[in-house]
């Protein structure tokens, strides 16, 4: 299906409750997620992209903003959250595009303060799309993460993962898992180093109905340029 005409919405979430219906027919396609969970997850999240074909909603994503002290040091974790775009509407960027559109909006707020994106995935395909334009990212496997980094980890994990969070792997559960059996990687994809290292981070995720993901953290400056080039000059 071409999707050249697909929009992108930033939007609040108040905005978001008037439209969680819609919301919710996306979501309900891709997890298995009870409809009162979902509904009950949205309070914890910043802001959202709203992904449309016309009027219609193909695809959402959640944002967490946060400003915690690191080190004494203030810092933005910017958390790329809940979200998915429907099967047909895949491969075109358009998720890595509402966060490069976001990430614009926290630099003009506050150009000079740190920012860190994070993520929780449970399957290699979110994690691959993030990684694969990041050169420098936390945990990684057979690499010690810096205690900078750690904490960090352990911030988002205590805060959004409750009793669930494991501070010595980097992984939490949630309540629900990805239906679509691509979830689980093929003998193909495991050929792909970035797949391989999600999986020795994250063993479960080659069964089915997996509920455990891996917390990951990168930082914007060092990838920045590397990112954006991949996305817009490839």
């Amino acid at each position: 299906m071409k999707n050249n005409k697909l929009k992108i919405k930033i939007i609040t979430p108040e905005k978001l409750y008037l439209l969680k219906e819609q919301v919710w027919n996306v979501c309900a396609q891709i997890y298995d997620m009870d409809e009162d969970a979902y509904y009950g997850r949205l309070s914890i999240f910043k802001d959202f992209a709203l992904f449309y074909d016309g009027d219609k909603i193909v695809g959402f994503l959640s944002f967490f903003i946060d400003e915690p002290l690191i080190n004494k040091k203030k810092i933005c974790l910017f958390g790329v959250g809940h979200g998915t775009v429907l099967q047909a509407y895949r491969n075109s960027a358009w998720v890595q595009k509402a966060i490069l559109k976001y990430y614009v909006q926290l630099l003009r707020k506050n150009p000079f303060r740190p920012v860190y994106i994070w993520g929780m995935t449970m399957t290699h395909l979110s994690f691959r799309m993030g990684m694969r334009y990041s050169k420098y990212r936390y945990p990684a496997p057979e690499i010690a993460t810096p205690v900078f980094y750690e904490k960090i980890l352990n911030y988002i994990g205590e805060k959004y993962y409750d009793d669930s969070y494991n501070a010595v792997t980097y992984t939490a559960a949630v309540k629900f898992s990805v239906k679509d059996q691509v979830a689980i990687p093929s003998e193909e994809e495991l050929k792909d180093p970035i797949v391989a290292d999600f999986v020795s981070l994250v063993p479960s995720s080659l069964l089915p109905d997996n509920r455990r993901g891996l917390i990951y953290v990168f930082p914007t400056l060092p990838n920045y340029w590397f990112w954006f080039r991949k996305l817009f000059f490839r």
